[in-house]
Parts: C-alpha cells; structure tokens; sequence
C-alpha cells in the first residue's frame, strides 16, 4: 500500500518536465547572498561592521540547481573589496553552499565597477563554452543597468537574470524579479531546469523557518499574498507555492503587529 508521502513524491516525478540541463550559476553576493542593506551607503556601511547574515534557502537552491556540476559548482562576482575574500567564503561555508569560484574586485586597480562585473561574466563565459547561464542579483540601480548590458551583450548564453526584489522598483522586462530561493525554484521548473524533488527541497527549507528576519529583513519588502506565474503549474508544485506564500504572509503580518 503506498503511504501519502510515497503518492506524493511519485506524482511530483510523473509531473516534472522534460529535464534540461541545468544552467550554470553566475551569482552576486551583497544582498543577493548576504544581507547586506544595500539601500543606501550609511546602512551598507554599517552592515560591513555587523555579523554576516544570509539568506534561508539559498544555499538548497544552489546545491539543488548545481548537483552536476563539476567543481566549482557556480561562480560569484561582487564588487566587494578582495581583502574581504575570507569574510565571503567564511559565509558561503557556514551557510552550507557548493563549492565556488570568487571574483572580488581589487580597489586599486579596479576602480570601474560596471567594467569589472562584465569583464569576469565574460570570463566565466569563456570558461564554459557550450553552457547557458542564469544571473543573480539583487535589484539595486547598478544591478538593474548590469542586467540590461548582460542580456545585451550575451543574449545566446544568459538564459535568466533574476534581481532580489529588495525593494519595491521596476526592474527590466527581460528579468524575473524574486523575493525567495522558491520564486527562482519554480521558474527553473518551468523551464525544464529542475525536477520537482528539488523544488520541494527548497519549498521544505522555507517552511522550516520561523525567523522572518532569516528570509526577508527588516529592510526588504515582503512578497504579496498571492502570486501569479504565466503559466500552469501541476497541482503538487502549485500545493507548495500556497504554502510557502502562506508562510510569508504570516511571518510578514506578525512583523508588522
């Protein structure tokens, strides 16, 4: 006799799309990895001084999206300075990611941000030849400018640019906004990048946690109650996306009692 739990994971295998093969992770680090308050510098500032916080479900999504991958399982670039290369990794190993490669920017010989985040997408480019990519980044203006260029200047390898809806702004058409790991979870889905085990995987991580904080600071907005997606979801995916926004919205309405 199957169990419900056994009925419930067979129905996620039967319901997963045709698998594709997973694209490779160019990831930020300021508030897309860490929360880092990056709307504005006096709080950026003063983030720099506290202890590092991350970003639950995180870490799952980018085990989960990576598992194939050889080592490094994806990369990450981030206009914080290189003598802060241990702070970073310290992080990135306490919150339990995959392995990866760092490309921090040297201050001194450095000095174009925008020039340097290209310039090593580029490289991570040429390091993978044949492989499509997804960008992670949170929506600060510099970041919303990159993933114009991004998409412009890679239009064949770049398949997505997601941007952490910190706050509540207009982001490029060619992006995908998301305030959770389960927002880029569910679009990797649909387009045949995850199976449903890891979509549920993430979902779990979530609805494990009961610090709001942990998920969406104080300084972010938090998602609306209901979201809707361009497309129909099977019934198991769609039963953890109401959890999980049920899950938000609870954490978010005790947050403002």
């Amino acid at each position: 006799m199957k169990t419900p739990m056994f009925s419930l994971l067979f129905s996620l295998v039967l319901t997963s799309p045709a698998f594709a093969q997973s694209a490779y992770i160019i990831s930020g680090f300021d508030d897309v990895l860490r929360q880092a308050e990056n709307t504005g510098l006096v709080k950026a500032a003063i983030k720099i001084f506290e202890k590092d916080h991350g970003f639950t479900g995180m870490s799952v999504l980018y085990s989960e999206i990576s598992k194939n991958e050889r080592d490094p399982h994806f990369s990450l670039v981030s206009g914080i300075a290189t003598w802060f290369e241990n702070r970073v990794d310290s992080l990135l190993t306490r919150e339990q990611f995959p392995s990866r490669r760092l490309y921090l920017r040297n201050w001194v010989t450095q000095m174009n941000l925008e020039k340097f985040k290209i310039d090593n997408v580029a490289t991570i480019i040429d390091d993978h030849p044949g492989r499509k990519f997804i960008v992670i980044f949170d929506n600060s203006d510099a970041s919303l400018t990159l993933a114009d260029q991004l998409m412009n200047k890679f239009p064949a390898q770049i398949l997505e640019v997601y941007l952490h809806q910190i706050i509540d702004k207009k982001i490029p058409s060619r992006a995908k906004a998301y305030h959770t790991a389960f927002d880029i979870a569910v679009n990797e889905y649909k387009n045949g990048r995850l199976d449903a085990g890891s979509v549920k995987n993430v979902a779990d991580s979530i609805l494990k946690e009961n610090r709001l904080e942990a998920l969406i600071p104080a300084y972010a907005v938090c998602p609306p109650n209901k979201t809707s997606t361009d497309f129909e979801l099977p019934q198991e995916i769609e039963m953890l996306r109401g959890q999980v926004e049920s899950h938000l919205a609870t954490l978010c309405t005790l947050r403002k009692q």
